[in-house]
């Protein structure tokens, strides 16, 4: 990890660390954080979502606490602009998106949840 030059922004009066999200042609994955101003990774094909904070750790433990199994159109969804509403709402569309029969669906599921989760313009 010592070749990894960890970046910062400032934004709107704050530091913000940037987050990496990794992914090769067959699949395997790895979401690179910063905590504690130190790089963790999380590498598996299993980790294909992240938002800023909490930490990744965090976020999985907070989703795992969600009941997602009843798929309806009446099912509650985490709607805050949040960082942890916004994980558990790309969590859920995520499990829901079909296998693709296509580049350009995959490419349209994915932008999908992206629109779905980002934060518009002007939000809190």
């Amino acid at each position: 990890m010592e070749n990894i030059q960890l970046l910062k922004i400032h934004v709107r009066g704050h530091d913000a660390n940037i987050h990496v999200a990794l992914e090769d042609v067959g699949g395997d994955s790895a979401v690179i954080e910063v905590a504690d101003g130190r790089p963790v990774v999380h590498h598996g094909r299993q980790y294909t979502l992240m938002t800023n904070d909490p930490t990744y750790d965090e976020q999985l433990t907070l989703l795992a606490a969600q009941d997602f199994s009843n798929h309806t159109r009446e099912m509650p969804l985490p709607g805050n602009v949040n960082a942890v509403d916004r994980f558990q709402r790309a969590a859920y569309y995520s499990a829901l998106l079909p296998k693709p029969k296509s580049e350009r669906e995959a490419i349209a599921g994915v932008m999908a949840i992206m629109r779905n989760v980002s934060v518009p313009f002007g939000a809190p």
